[in-house]
């Protein structure tokens, strides 16, 4: 089941750590800014859209209606599991670099 307000604490915390406006978030979709304010108080963007925000906020359409970033477990030869956000394949940079707990790509 999908939670709305799980859904629109993430689309705002996206946006604020991209730096962007709400103002800033409607011009690139084409949209009024108060859709953008609807959206980061409950109400969902319509179909359409979630495949153009995703790609503006930069996670998957999955995560946005999943209100989280996805994580992926890793071991390492010590045998602790860490986690760290996935990225989509673009935006992945290789190869990796371990920093302590996490991962820096």
């Amino acid at each position: 089941m999908l939670d709305n307000q799980k859904i629109a604490a993430f689309i705002s915390e996206r946006r604020k750590n991209l730096k962007m406006t709400q103002t800033d978030v409607a011009e690139k979709l084409q949209v009024s800014f108060q859709a953008v304010s609807k959206w980061e108080n409950g109400t969902l963007p319509n179909v359409e859209m979630l495949v153009e925000l995703a790609e503006l906020l930069e996670v998957s359409v999955d995560e946005i209606l999943a209100g989280k970033e996805k994580t992926m477990k890793i071991s390492h030869t010590a045998g602790q599991e860490w986690t760290y956000p996935t990225q989509t394949p673009s935006k992945r940079k290789w190869p990796c670099i371990w920093k302590r707990k996490t991962v820096v790509c």
